[in-house]
């Protein structure tokens, strides 16, 4: 499993970006992978990296179809080969709550 840590906004809006933020999220929903957003991105599991890569590139489509000129876009991703990872067994290895 590969965990990405993923944020998306546009440079081009002003400073109330929740519009398209909220658009970023659906278009991930859309891949149907697991995803959690918190304040700062969204976190997607995703079995391989295509669909990190996949949910991505939807999100920034996403964005540009609300009328984007100028997109920012981070991926950050957790690649674990010794054992499988998910965000619930990240939290539990820290002692937190599930997903």
């Amino acid at each position: 499993m590969y965990i990405g840590f993923l944020i998306v906004s546009p440079m081009d809006k002003g400073p109330s970006l929740s519009r398209y933020v909220k658009k970023a999220i659906q278009a991930v929903k859309a891949t149907g992978l697991c995803y959690q957003v918190t304040t700062m991105g969204t976190v997607v599991e995703s079995p391989d990296l295509e669909g990190l890569f996949e949910a991505a590139s939807k999100a920034v489509e996403a964005v540009r179809d609300e009328g984007a000129q100028r997109i920012s876009l981070s991926l950050k991703v957790d690649i674990r080969y010794d054992k499988d990872i998910t965000m619930a067994s990240k939290l539990a290895s820290m002692g937190s709550g599930p997903v």
